[in-house]
């Protein structure tokens, strides 16, 4: 399936938040940046099931694809998908 865009939760100030959307910028691919302080308890419940753990850093990262959300990771799994 296709991949639409990148999702990047994170926080304000967050250094691997910042790191992740500078990768993808660099890379010339499409993102949304979500405040993660602004996603409701249900969205972030919903969001912890697509990734099968509970969240205790930033960023997490999502893929949204053609059949809906693929979870890849922090910073470092999205570099590394990326290489």
């Amino acid at each position: 399936m296709a991949v639409l865009k990148y999702v990047v939760y994170g926080t304000p100030g967050c250094g691997f938040c910042i790191q992740a959307k500078r990768l993808l910028e660099q890379n010339e691919i499409q993102f949304d940046y979500i405040d993660f302080g602004d996603v409701t308890s249900d969205e972030q419940n919903m969001l912890m099931e697509v990734a099968g753990k509970v969240f205790r850093t930033v960023p997490q990262i999502f893929k949204e694809r053609t059949d809906g959300l693929q979870y890849v990771g922090g910073f470092t799994e999205l570099k590394e998908e990326l290489k």
